[in-house]
């Protein structure tokens, strides 16, 4: 779905039917989101998308928008900044949940158990839970991007940083 997204000329919609409960495991590695795309799922509680704790779930291309409302990113993993999501463009996440993602780099102040975000990251009615990272267990926030949560809740998320702090939750450095 996401090939034929990045394919078509224009903005995407990517909508998962009302009612699918489940997982959808990825076995080929990330995806890459090269276009305006929004992907609606029918609830985090009923559909999830799983890295398998072998790869990142999704990277965002550099000024693209990505809208995300009603999913659940779990067990994502990369050596890389962001275990769930990479952005590097205009990510809008709602409605959805982060769970036992990780990002195992040690370069610099890098991390985002969750997200990694080198751009703009608006988060909204977002649970983020079980995610670890060096810097930011939950979300990390680099130089010259910005964010804003509301209505959101961050538990039990991980900063393994021995020292400069870690952000166990979030991590901001310059933004």
């Amino acid at each position: 779905m996401i090939a034929q997204a990045n394919g078509a000329a224009g903005p995407n919609t990517i909508a998962f039917q009302v009612g699918l409960t489940g997982t959808i495991p990825l076995s080929t590695g990330e995806i890459a989101i090269s276009d305006d795309t929004t992907i609606n799922g029918p609830g985090a509680a009923n559909l999830a998308v799983s890295g398998n704790s072998a790869s990142r779930i999704f990277t965002v291309a550099a000024s693209k928008t990505v809208v995300i409302d009603g999913l659940t990113l779990k067990d994502g993993s990369s050596v890389n900044p962001g275990g769930a999501i990479l952005n590097n463009g205009n990510l809008t996440v709602s409605n959805s949940a982060f769970t036992g993602n990780q990002s195992t780099t040690t370069s610099g102040f890098s991390g985002g158990g969750a997200i990694q975000s080198y751009g703009t990251l608006t988060v909204s009615d977002s649970s983020f839970s079980g995610n670890t990272a060096v810097r930011g267990g939950a979300i990390n926030i680099e130089f010259g991007s910005s964010a804003t949560l509301s209505n959101s809740t961050l538990t039990s998320n991980t900063a393994t940083a021995a020292s400069n702090g870690g952000g166990g939750a979030i991590f901001s450095q310059g933004a």
